[in-house]
């Protein structure tokens, strides 16, 4: 082989045995011609080389041998005295040089024939493997950017290759640090268009264009997918969601359908059977639930409070043939219990005319009332809950009436009723003393009050109800100013109201500035003033 040196030891058992090195004679027509022997292995894929523009042609090598050889023992003392021309470089005669892995890529290829390699091949030998992996790294790094020169920094290369793995490959960074020249290399890298450049340029730059135009294509459909799949999710789910609220929608109605009929039968059957119920022994379940709007319950304050006014139901215990069970809005504690016990009593104390209340004067009205409060009564703080919607939510509380009233006749008796009042009323099984939620809701507002008087032909004061929008406000009040010009104040109502609320007054004589003109033309047209024409 070209530029090396060879030996050959034969007969080792003669006496007169030499060894000779002659230099190789051959000559190669063509100074291109390499042969990489840092890697054995061709590799299509890491290593990039020039293409020869000219077939080498290389003569015939003659190697000339002297065949007389000493012995084994001769020949290896010659070695170790120096007998050989060229001793390979050893790692002790390389620490000292820092300077000595300097090596070259030129061009897109390494240098590898020059001493300096040799000697940095046998001294990493021993993770050449990365070594090679680098050096092919920085081979395409070169060719493909077209840099015809580049220095190593082999210690750098060494180091770096002694912490890659074969899942992670290094970064540009970590190849930069190799190169020695590397501000005069990366100002070629950086170069626009650089890598375009040299042989092959072209077909680099039309891979670059179709990678960048399918990956731009690729992008656009998968936004679209994408957009797409979010489309049918927010459909789907949608759908899904509308679905489930129908069912339930639907179930409910079915509810609140068999209570209501649950509801007009026990009334019914108590309106038939209450001449016999009222003449013996019942058992009253008092709800004093204020059953409001969700709007006006939130408006209110200290609501269980205003349910409590109730507490008057107790009075119902003067007739001996009642037993009371009165849910309370609040908690009960000894004392409070103390002195409903003694409140009940009080009345037969008035009648005897006694301090001392005995057993027999007070119809043990003490032992005919209980006084439940409800478990879930402080589970719901921020809702502001009428009373029967917390014992609906009391499951215990319900048992505990359930098993009092057992086999025995009894009846319900609400507040403000309530949709709630339904169910309680079906899970005991027992009528409700009142009317339904929905007529309630109808005829406890202000306008229904008002309606139900003027079917009932009761004498009111005069006024307008049923006003649902501001032209409509406005209208009936100037109709009612002009016709009772003596009113010189007014008051308004809002309709579904309570505990006194939403009500406001206007003082027509201070705020209207034409009332003294309305009282003048009144005074002109006397008696035809109540004519409307003329109002």
């Amino acid at each position: 082989k070209q530029n090396l040196l060879y030996f050959s030891e034969c007969d080792t058992n003669s006496k007169n045995a030499q060894i000779i090195f002659e230099p190789s004679i051959s000559k190669t027509n063509d100074s291109s011609i390499r042969i990489r022997t840092y890697n054995n292995e061709q590799s299509s894929t890491s290593v990039y080389r020039r293409e020869l523009s000219n077939k080498s042609s290389s003569s015939s090598q003659t190697i000339s041998h002297t065949l007389p050889i000493e012995s084994s023992k001769l020949s290896s003392n010659r070695i170790k005295k120096g007998i050989l021309s060229r001793p390979l470089p050893t790692p002790e005669s390389m620490s000292d040089d820092k300077n000595i892995y300097r090596l070259i890529i030129q061009d897109g290829v390494t240098k590898d024939q020059t001493e300096i390699f040799l000697q940095f091949r046998q001294f990493y030998c021993f993770i050449w493997g990365n070594i090679v992996k680098i050096f092919r790294m920085l081979e395409k790094l070169m060719f493909n950017y077209f840099v015809p020169i580049a220095l190593i920094n082999g210690e750098k290369v060494a180091e770096l290759a002694q912490f890659i793995e074969i899942e992670r490959k290094p970064t540009l960074e970590e190849l930069l640090s190799t190169i020695i020249n590397r501000d005069e290399v990366e100002k070629l890298i950086k170069e626009t268009g650089r890598r375009f450049r040299g042989k092959n340029g072209k077909e680099r730059a039309a891979i670059i264009i179709q990678s960048c135009w399918r990956g731009f294509h690729a992008r656009y459909v998968y936004k679209y997918l994408k957009k797409q799949r979010w489309a049918a999710y927010v459909i789907a789910s949608a759908w899904l969601k509308y679905s489930k609220l129908s069912k339930i929608r639907q179930k409910l109605k079915s509810v609140h359908h068999r209570q209501l009929e649950f509801f007009k039968n026990s009334q019914n059957e108590l309106r038939q059977k209450w001449s016999h119920i009222s003449s013996h022994r019942r058992t009253v379940v008092h709800i004093p639930s204020l059953g409001l709007t969700e709007s006006i319950r939130r408006t209110l304050t200290n609501l269980p409070l205003k349910e409590n006014y109730q507490i008057g139901r107790l009075c119902e215990l003067v007739d001996p043939n009642i037993d009371v069970i009165y849910v309370s809005p609040m908690p009960v504690n000894d004392e409070i219990l103390q002195y409903y016990n003694r409140l009940v009593s009080l009345r037969a104390l008035v009648e005897q005319g006694s301090e001392q209340l005995t057993f027999s004067t007070s119809n043990n009205a003490n032992e005919r009332f209980v006084i439940i409060v409800p478990e879930s009564l402080h589970k719901f703080p921020g809702h502001n809950m009428c009373l029967a919607t917390i014992l609906k939510y009391s499951p215990k509380a319900l048992k505990q009436i359930k098993t009092m009233i057992k086999d025995r006749s009894a009846y319900l008796v609400t507040g403000i009723s309530h949709i709630d009042d339904l169910y309680i009323s079906e899970y005991l099984d027992i009528p409700i003393y009142g009317c339904e939620p929905e007529s309630s809701y109808l005829y406890s507002t202000k306008s229904g009050s008002k309606r139900i008087f003027k079917s009932s032909n009761v004498p009111m004061p005069f006024g307008e109800y049923d006003i649902y929008n501001q032209k409509r406000l406005l209208e009936s009040l100037a109709h009612l100013i002009l016709e009772h010009l003596d009113v010189q104040r007014w008051i308004f109502k809002i309709d579904d109201h309570f505990d006194g609320q939403g009500i406001a007054y206007c003082d027509i004589a201070i705020y209207l500035p034409c009332y003294k003109d309305m009282l003048k033309e009144a005074e002109k047209f006397a008696d035809k003033w109540s004519n409307s024409t003329v109002q």
